[in-house]
């Protein structure tokens, strides 16, 4: 599948946590995906260059990944980019992107 540098629309339950010793934790939600990262609105944000492993639920699939903070606005959200995901949860993300691209042709 091609990916496309789109950003859609993407509310759904997430889990991030650093993979840094104290693993600090969290659990917010998405508001935007793209194959290249997600928008995560949280009132406590991790700070640009932490490195996280992130979970996003949704429908009953679960995509997780290692991704990078690379925004960060304190009482907003982060902007978590991933460089890398395993084949099993590209599967989950290639067919949220897919759905997500068919609603808004």
């Amino acid at each position: 599948m091609e990916h496309k540098l789109d950003s859609y629309p993407f509310v759904a339950s997430c889990e991030v946590a650093d993979t840094k010793p104290p693993n600090h934790r969290l659990t917010a939600r998405t508001t935007d995906l793209s194959y290249q990262g997600c928008y995560i609105d949280t009132a406590t944000p991790f700070h640009n260059g932490v490195i996280v492993l992130l979970t996003i639920l949704k429908g009953g699939k679960r995509s997780a990944c290692v991704g990078t903070v690379v925004h960060s606005v304190a009482d907003y959200g982060m902007g978590v980019r991933f460089p890398l995901i395993r084949p099993e949860h590209q599967e989950t993300l290639d067919a949220w992107l897919s759905e997500l691209a068919r609603e808004t042709e």
